[in-house]
């Protein structure tokens, strides 16, 4: 189960490539939660996955944030490679978050989302897919961490703050649904649930009360070689609309970071 086609061309072809160049070939998955912890396999946690590889490799975005005082925002591609960039583009070349926060090692790969809250320079990171889910508080550019027990059953795929506070986060469910983090209390807004098995990610707009929101490609081909690329939509969070059906960042100018690697 473990050692399949997957593991054996992803290490194959790590082992031939520059180390910038090496990819991501298993998700993350925590084997504790399906295996007795008696046995050696509970601590497992990946599993080798050729559609995982397509993922690495098109640098989806897992969470962002944008700090409007110094006009940069930060965010995290695929497997938590860590981006500084401006409305133009990148600001400093991706590093993996390791680099800052050696302590998240054996929780980087389920990371999926978190938001940034300017007011309280803080970045808010949530986990999915582990036995115990986790938070994690910390500083842009220092070394500043905390790591809190996440106090939910929610599975978490993508999460912002509340647009006129901050200081309250708000997640998306793996159902569509949104809470608030402050009490894991259901704000009761539906619009999302059509987009949910596409949506990588969410982020504060420059409109009030809007909210960004990333879409996986939908598998259509512009060519042989070439895909549509990262989707968004825009969501009034207090109409709990979707303002704006699915538009590409590769036909959009500006926020090339986001564009089609």
């Amino acid at each position: 189960m473990y050692t399949n086609c997957a593991w054996f061309g992803g290490k194959l072809f790590n082992a031939i490539v520059p180390k910038n160049e090496q990819i991501s070939y298993s998700q993350p998955f925590d084997y504790s939660t399906i295996v007795p912890k008696s046995f050696p396999m509970s601590k497992y946690r990946d599993l080798p996955d050729p559609g995982y590889i397509a993922e690495s490799i098109s640098k989806v975005m897992s969470y962002s944030g944008w700090y409007s005082n110094y006009n940069i925002g930060y965010g995290a591609l695929t497997n938590n490679t860590a981006v500084t960039v401006n409305r133009d583009g990148l600001t400093l070349q991706p590093r993996s978050l390791l680099a800052f926060y050696p302590q998240l090692t054996n929780y980087v790969k389920f990371i999926y989302s978190g938001y940034f809250s300017e007011s309280e320079n803080k970045m808010y990171l949530f986990t999915n897919g582990l036995a115990n889910e986790k938070e994690f508080i910390l500083t842009p550019f220092t070394s500043y961490l905390a790591i809190k027990p996440l106090d939910t059953k929610i599975k978490i795929i993508a999460a912002f703050h509340h647009p006129y506070d901050d200081k309250i986060g708000l997640v998306i469910s793996n159902k569509g649904e949104i809470f608030t983090t402050n009490n894991w209390e259901n704000t009761g807004k539906t619009a999302l649930k059509p987009y949910v098995k596409y949506i990588t990610s969410a982020a504060n707009y420059f409109e009030s009360g809007r909210i960004m929101i990333l879409l996986r490609p939908d598998d259509k081909q512009t060519s042989a070689n070439k895909s549509e690329g990262v989707r968004f939509i825009v969501y009034d969070y207090d109409q709990d609309k979707v303002i704006t059906a699915p538009k590409l960042f590769e036909k959009e100018s500006g926020f090339n970071f986001l564009k089609l690697q």
